[in-house]
């Protein structure tokens, strides 16, 4: 009886972890972070994850990323998702600048990979952009009044998670990727 009641909880057991969600590991990077632990990640955020560089060949990843940027999902309230991620910023003394763009955008585009090869580590570093795609959380981004005419299109979030200082970005060229490195630059964080 005793060896079936075992074999009963481990085959329960077994079957507890199948059925259980997993999540992928972590990856932290220079430029863009992954999930924190899931207490620490603002509600409805998805973070953009690139593969772990070490830090001068010792073989550990490095202890802060310069850049990082999140993206926000089409479930769950906006408002909640920016004040949890601007508090998360504030927290560790950077800075949060929600950031509308689509993955058709020219200059959404050059930002995009200049954050992947880690070429705005310097200029950036200290920000924490939460990622808003047009194409996916377009009516969200309406109704907290983070439209803009124009695309890319940066906010400095308040407190209440509504849009300040903001600023749009109307060329395509490559000197768009200036004008927005000038402009961000006003915001960076105080050391």
């Amino acid at each position: 009886m005793n060896r079936l009641v075992l074999c009963g909880v481990f085959l329960a057991s077994i079957s507890a972890c199948r059925n259980e969600p997993t999540s992928p590991p972590a990856v932290s990077s220079p430029t863009v972070e992954s999930s924190a632990p899931p207490s620490a990640t603002p509600p409805a955020v998805t973070a953009v994850a690139t593969p772990t560089p070490t830090a001068a060949g010792s073989g550990t990843p490095e202890a802060v990323p310069a850049i990082r940027m999140f993206e926000a999902t089409e479930q769950g309230d906006l408002f909640a998702t920016i004040r949890a991620a601007r508090l998360r910023a504030v927290e560790g003394k950077r800075v949060l600048v929600v950031y509308v763009g689509a993955s058709w955008c020219p200059p959404c585009k050059r930002f995009h990979e200049a954050i992947q090869n880690h070429s705005l580590d310097e200029k950036l570093a200290g920000f924490d952009f939460l990622y808003l795609d047009m194409d996916i959380v377009k009516d969200k981004i309406v109704e907290t009044g983070y439209a803009s005419k124009y695309i890319p299109f940066f906010a400095l979030p308040t407190g209440d998670g509504k849009r300040g200082d903001s600023f749009e970005i109307k060329r395509t060229d490559a000197k768009a990727q200036d004008e927005l490195l000038e402009k961000l630059g006003a915001w960076r964080p105080k050391k």
